[in-house]
């Protein structure tokens, strides 16, 4: 069952005409929903690389190398 703030929503947007029904909406809600929880790990997961820092001495074509070299195998 919707509260009142939630059925007063999803009756603006079916009156605005964009929804054909109050599952559209609910499922455009829930799509949007799980956009901003994925985009928000993101951030928290670019965070914890920003925050680890820089390595000095990182050598990509060895790094590189030691990739190919182990799916190669």
């Amino acid at each position: 069952m919707l509260d009142e703030h939630c059925t007063l929503a999803v009756q603006n947007a079916l009156t605005s005409g964009k929804y054909k029904n109050a599952v559209a909406v609910v499922h455009e809600a829930i799509a949007l929903f799980e956009q901003k929880q994925a985009e928000e790990t993101l951030m928290a997961e670019l965070q914890k690389g920003i925050d680890s820092g820089f390595v000095e001495d990182f050598d990509f074509k060895q790094w590189l190398a030691e990739k190919n070299k182990k799916h190669s195998a």
